[in-house]
């Protein structure tokens, strides 16, 4: 089974206590109460989808049975398409499955955050939505995520890690180029799928 499963609620929740501290202004003690809130939550939603003990070699296995298994081969065909390698999948699917839902739960917060922050500016809920999409990689399992087509449509779950590296890796060398760059597009998405097309990501 890989990681005893206490111990990464624990690691999550020192991660993650402090973020929500400085993100929402709180006390360590309420901020650690509120991430093991949402912990508790994200594991008895995992347990009753059946994937809370899914083994943490999982990406390994999926990469294995991909060659001889349709659909586990269909499973993985669209983050393939988008350009997500061998090591892109292995690693998001390596993480337990408490990692993989609150990533979606923190761009979710984010996101939502950000587009009530433009409502309040009196923009639209459609145009704030797509001003959201202008600053942050959106990907396909958001609950919040606007219904986007085309080169704006949600990235897969597969390539956060590899968007991450590169967004860190631009915003420290010349982050006023990296915005200007990334502003020529219609979405944060496009630019992310035109820079994997060119072979920068």
């Amino acid at each position: 089974m890989g990681v005893c499963m206490g111990i990464i609620e624990n690691q999550l929740e020192t991660i993650y206590t402090p973020i929500y501290q400085k993100r929402m202004g709180l006390k360590y003690a309420k901020a650690k109460k509120m991430v093991r809130g949402i912990l508790k939550q994200l594991k008895n939603d995992s347990q009753q989808d059946g994937t809370y003990y899914l083994p943490t070699n999982y990406g390994n296995q999926l990469l294995e049975k991909e060659k001889t298994d349709e659909k586990i081969k269909a499973m993985l065909s669209e983050a393939r398409k988008e350009g997500a390698n061998d090591d892109d999948i292995r690693k998001y699917w390596n993480l337990h499955e408490l990692e993989r839902r609150i990533l979606i739960i923190e761009d979710d917060e984010r996101n939502m955050a950000m587009a009530l922050n433009y409502v309040e500016k009196g923009y639209t809920i459609e145009e704030s939505s797509k001003e959201v999409g202008k600053c942050f990689p959106i990907y396909g399992l958001s609950k919040n995520a606007p219904a986007l087509k085309g080169d704006d449509k949600p990235l897969p779950e597969e390539l956060r890690d590899r968007i991450n590296i590169y967004i860190e890796k631009r915003s420290r060398a010349d982050p006023d180029k990296f915005k200007n760059e990334a502003n020529n597009f219609t979405s944060f998405n496009a630019f992310i799928r035109n820079e994997i097309k060119k072979g920068n990501l």
